[in-house]
């Protein structure tokens, strides 16, 4: 059959592309659900995962959006969205991955895209049978996890994360040289569905998405994508007329104004103050206090450095960070505390102060109760 190049969905998609690639930013593309799926009511059944067409079609697609329509900014191709819930078929999945290597190196793409995967929401099954029986096939090893506030509490997000990345070192003879991603992130109580989280415009929610992102970098995860950027980017409805809608986002949709929820506050000074290249350091913490440093080189020669503490007890707590240089720095702070967080006026986060760590001497801050707070060089 023939491909509709310029369908809405393609139309769309051009769209996020050409922002992607104006602005430098690296994508991981996906699809939803292999075509070969259908569904009924909530669950999926698979009909042919392995059939040879389905990895035609998604070398088709890469061709066209790297070779013809020029977006250089895709690095990744995930196979599709979280098969151990789409089809549950592994040796499906994997007869897919295979047929899809040996498509994107006869179109000569293999060295223009990676492979991502398994992109499994768990802690472990699909990735630990992957790296036994076809690391060969991935460039790189991403996982989606969604963690309970015990979890995340008890500190047991790291622990996980941190056994997942060493089995894929110990197995795979290319493991040290392979990223690993949570590319899909966020945290719950237990018994919430995934279409609204009871918590996502809470205090606590900010405290626990800050928790989860210095946990799985202390793992030794190289990047984490939260679910999702905004209310609108599922539409109304998508579960069903009964359903409710999907709430999520870092803001609301047109209805809520777009309103920035309080895990914003968090989340984009992480992103902001821990950019692409950044070395990590994992502290000494004291318990339920996660702490992590973060050394940025920059081209001219400096260095800058970013640091998070995130006090999970109920009392202020005295920490240090102790850096592996012996210069002078200065850091602006930045507080998320339940009656103190300042923004400016578009409600971006503001700096409390500055603080300066003297020379050759650990950098100490008082970190409220139940906050998290930022400190950074970065201009």
């Amino acid at each position: 059959g023939s491909v509709d190049w310029d369908s809405p969905h393609m139309r769309s998609l051009y769209r996020y592309l050409d922002f992607c690639q104006e602005s430098g930013i690296g994508v991981f593309l996906s699809q939803w659900e292999p075509h070969n799926c259908a569904r009924a009511s909530d669950s999926y059944i698979p009909l042919n995962t392995a059939h040879p067409r389905n990895a035609w079609s998604l070398a088709e697609g890469l061709d066209h959006l790297i070779r013809r329509r020029g977006y250089s900014c895709i690095t990744h191709l995930i196979l599709f969205n979280e098969p151990n819930n789409m089809s549950g078929n592994w040796e499906a999945w994997l007869a897919l991955l295979e047929h899809t290597r040996a498509e994107l190196d006869a179109r000569g793409l293999a060295d223009r895209v990676k492979l991502l995967g398994p992109d499994s929401v768990e802690f472990g099954d699909w990735l630990r049978r992957t790296v036994l029986r076809k690391h060969a096939w991935l460039d790189a090893y991403d996982v989606h996890r969604y963690a309970l506030k015990e979890e995340l509490l008890a500190g047991d997000l790291e622990n996980g994360l941190t056994g997942l990345i060493e089995f894929a070192r110990r197995n795979d003879p290319q493991g040290w040289s392979k990223p690993f991603y949570v590319t899909e992130a966020g945290t719950w109580p237990a018994g919430t569905g995934t279409q609204v989280n009871p918590e996502i415009k809470t205090y606590v929610c900010g405290l626990e998405m800050a928790d989860y992102a210095v946990q799985a970098l202390r793992a030794g995860v190289n990047a984490v994508s939260a679910w999702m950027m905004e209310d609108s980017n599922l539409p109304p409805g998508l579960g069903g007329p009964d359903a409710p809608d999907y709430n999520w986002g870092l803001w609301g949709d047109k209805r809520e104004g777009f309103a920035f929820r309080p895990w914003f506050y968090t989340w984009s000074l992480l992103t902001r103050l821990f950019p692409a290249g950044s070395v990590i350091y994992r502290m000494p913490q004291p318990e339920k206090v996660r702490l992590l440093a973060a050394r940025k080189d920059l081209p001219d020669g400096r260095t800058d450095w970013s640091l998070c503490g995130v006090n999970r007890r109920d009392q202020p707590v005295t920490v240090e960070w102790i850096l592996p240089v012996a210069s002078s720095d200065t850091f602006q702070v930045y507080e998320y505390a339940e009656t103190h967080r300042p923004t400016d006026a578009a409600g971006f986060p503001q700096p409390v102060g500055t603080v300066t760590r003297e020379t050759g001497q650990p950098l100490r801050r008082t970190l409220p109760p139940s906050s998290a707070v930022f400190l950074s060089s970065l201009t």
